[in-house]
């Protein structure tokens, strides 16, 4: 097992096998649509926690930004 209880895949800073892994299981467990394969993904708590751990990564570089929504013509 790769990820087992290590916080990523090749140890304490993130790589590029975290963000492929993270960018499939982040549309995997993500969305609330009820399916087989999110069931499994989320039996698996290193998997959800690894998730987790590499959004808040992204969700910290990512810059805000405001959207301004106008009326279509």
């Amino acid at each position: 097992m790769l990820l087992g209880d290590k916080p990523f895949f090749f140890g304490e800073t993130p790589r590029l096998a975290d963000v492929t892994v993270y960018s499939a299981l982040v549309n995997i467990i993500g969305p609330d649509i009820c399916s087989p394969l999110r069931d499994t993904a989320l039996s698996h708590e290193n998997l959800v926690s690894h998730t987790e751990r590499m959004g808040e990564i992204f969700a910290a570089r990512r810059p805000r930004t405001r959207l301004v929504l106008t009326r279509a013509a």
